[in-house]
């Protein structure tokens, strides 16, 4: 930008000194001619006149197309602008869906460690109650074991005992 400003001062001088130099030749001119009231001095003085009339206005005009090519630069410029403003909107907006998006899955992650936390809880409590049922089941059945086998040696003792009553019994009925 700042090229393109001190190139648009340039040319503003440029074309001023060229206007200022201008009028002096044309008040140069309009004093020769005064001067001098000859016919072929002042067709040439004319002539001369009409040439830098003629720069003039092609200076002008050239002056006119730079103003008309800025004067579109700037609108394509601001267009440009604009819709990069709205692109920056555009993406601000989102942004904040995206983030919003981001908030509301790390609740629902969060959300779910939690129940997972609470299930692995459970889920070891359950194994610890299954081990102690197991532990108890092993020695319930020990000791089911212990007693089964003492009652059948007191009932093989009492079968014995009943034989040898039994066997008293008759001998002493005999």
């Amino acid at each position: 930008m700042p090229k393109r400003n001190s190139k648009q001062v340039n040319n503003k001088k440029q074309l001023e000194a060229t206007e200022e130099k201008k009028m002096a030749d044309g008040n140069n001119l309009i004093e020769f001619s005064n001067d001098n009231n000859d016919p072929v001095k002042l067709r040439c003085l004319v002539q001369e006149l009409q040439n830098s009339l003629q720069q003039v206005q092609l200076k002008l005009n050239e002056r006119d197309r730079l103003v008309v090519n800025q004067e579109k630069r700037i609108i394509a410029l601001s267009d440009q602008v604009l819709s990069l403003k709205e692109v920056i909107t555009l993406t601000k907006n989102m942004l904040e869906i995206r983030n919003t998006e981001v908030k509301h899955l790390q609740d629902d992650i969060n959300g779910m460690e939690t129940k997972m936390s609470g299930e692995r809880s459970r889920h070891n409590d359950m194994m610890k109650k299954m081990d102690a049922a197991v532990t108890l089941n092993a020695t319930l059945k020990n000791e089911y074991e212990t007693q089964l086998h003492l009652f059948q040696e007191l009932r093989g003792k009492y079968e014995e005992k009943i034989d040898l009553l039994l066997t008293e019994n008759k001998n002493t009925h005999d």
